[in-house]
């Protein structure tokens, strides 16, 4: 099985990155140079990429720790409404969204729940209309988005609403979260839609849980290979007690190649998987999902 990026992984992974070291406010330039529409339709604009080139984009951003709202712009809203949405909703949202010239976002994170797909917040069919009521929290670009994705609960069963911050009846308040990246509590109070405000039910909720997970997946593989990247440069150089510590400590712990002990690096240290640390000194795949120790394998040599 082959594990190697393709040649559109590597090329946009690599675009991305060279955006990000040049430039401090890079959104525009990864509009500009197709990168935010990449995995849109051709008919929006877009490459015909897929998931997989979108997490090469993320790793690049976890690498630098960017507050740019890609996964949450691109990855679930443009995606999102690439996949469910309608002609009219793809050519108002998605479409710009892949100019950088909106900023789409998912509102899934609430105060009593962690599952956006049994939410708390409910849509209530008054007068032919939709009415919506609750609280979506640590929402990702809360304060500058143009559209969020919300799931409801209605007697239809979960259902996926296209809300603006301009309906009456919604208002967003900033957060600081731990991380200092823009963020915000959407409070939905009697939100009045129309049908036309509908992506759609279940299948769309699972569909963001699923691609958010991955997506966050991403961006933490990029910032944990950046910081083995730096902790390796670091070790290099460092000095204690007169010792430079690759060539005392770590040996005398027994590591390889006196590289920290735990792990082992292989080619590209950017491809990375998680292997507990058997007692031989030995990789071996993890069996299941408890796993008290771990070690770090990466690029393509053999294990």
């Amino acid at each position: 099985m082959d594990f190697g990026l393709t040649e559109e992984q590597a090329e946009l992974g690599g675009l991305t990155r060279k955006i990000l070291a040049e430039r401090d406010a890079p959104w525009g330039d990864l509009a500009a140079a197709g990168v935010l529409a990449a995995g849109l339709p051709p008919a929006l604009g877009g490459a015909g990429l897929g998931l997989l080139e979108q997490c090469s984009v993320l790793i690049e951003l976890g690498r630098v720790a960017s507050e740019v709202p890609y996964l949450g712009s691109i990855v679930l809203g443009a995606g999102a409404l690439a996949s469910y949405g309608t002609a009219a909703q793809q050519e108002q949202w998605a479409a710009p969204a892949g100019r950088g010239s909106v900023v789409l976002t998912a509102a899934l994170a609430e105060p009593d729940g962690d599952d956006p797909r049994r939410p708390s917040a409910r849509a209530e069919r008054t007068d032919g209309r939709w009415v919506l009521s609750g609280v979506k929290t640590a929402v990702d670009a809360a304060p500058e988005a143009d559209l969020f994705l919300v799931p409801c609960a209605s007697p239809d069963g979960v259902l996926v609403f296209l809300v603006t911050p301009s309906d009456a009846g919604v208002r967003v308040e900033p957060q600081r979260l731990t991380d200092f990246a823009p963020a915000g509590r959407v409070l939905l109070s009697r939100v009045a839609l129309d049908d036309d405000r509908v992506l759609g039910g279940a299948e769309v909720a699972d569909w963001l849980v699923a691609r958010a997970t991955v997506g966050l997946c991403a961006v933490q593989s990029g910032v944990i290979e950046r910081a083995l990247e730096l902790t390796a440069e670091y070790a290099k150089s460092r000095v204690a007690f007169g010792w430079p510590t690759r060539t005392s400590t770590w040996r005398r712990s027994g590591s390889p190649c006196g590289r920290p002990p735990g792990c082992w690096l292989r080619g590209s240290p950017g491809r990375m998987s998680r292997w507990p640390r058997p007692s031989s000194g030995r990789p071996r795949p993890a069996t299941g999902w408890r796993t008290p120790r771990y070690t770090c394998t990466a690029g393509s040599g053999s294990t």
